[in-house]
């Protein structure tokens, strides 16, 4: 690997930390927060980052992703959630705000199910239910001390299946 690629690869990282940690007070985090922490400027970020969207799209397929497993369960995926509220909430802040979350949602379900092939224009109901029901279920992760991380994540599996597969 070339320097210029170790230092895209240590900003990249360093700026996914920042964005967790910016958003560990429940806040949504943005661009300037990162720039602002690494330190560098923005269009060092829109050098590696097409946008903020874009941005997020990466945080979550290099963070998110590696939380769930072969089978596309969820388990890991909410016992992280249920030691990171905070950043959890501010994650989410951070999508909404950003209205990154069709966008992002339906590229993370084309990474997860490549057999599915979900079209932006297509399915946007379907992606619609399939994050609603990813919310409510991450809502009830963060305000409940019970919840049950087996059968949410089953649960969760089977919306995905059901909408995608018809099955």
């Amino acid at each position: 690997m070339d320097k210029k690629t170790n230092l895209s690869k240590k900003y990249i990282e360093e700026s996914y930390d920042v964005f967790l940690f910016s958003c560990s007070s429940g806040k949504a985090s943005t661009i300037t927060t990162i720039c602002h922490s690494i330190p560098c400027n923005r269009q060092t970020f829109y050098y590696h980052f097409e946008s903020f969207s874009d941005f997020l799209y990466a945080f979550a397929k290099d963070k998110v992703l590696p939380l769930v497993n072969k089978q596309n369960k969820f388990e890991v995926l909410f016992r992280w959630i249920q030691s990171h509220k905070m950043e959890t909430v501010g994650i989410m802040k951070t999508y909404h705000k950003q209205k990154a979350t069709f966008n992002v949602a339906t590229r993370i379900l084309n990474e997860l199910y490549p057999n599915s092939t979900i079209s932006k224009s297509k399915d946007k109901h379907k992606v619609a239910i399939i994050y609603g029901a990813f919310k409510g279920l991450v809502n009830e992760c963060i305000k409940n001390n019970n919840f049950q991380i087996d059968a949410s994540s089953d649960c969760l599996y089977r919306v995905i299946q059901t909408i995608l597969f018809d099955r």
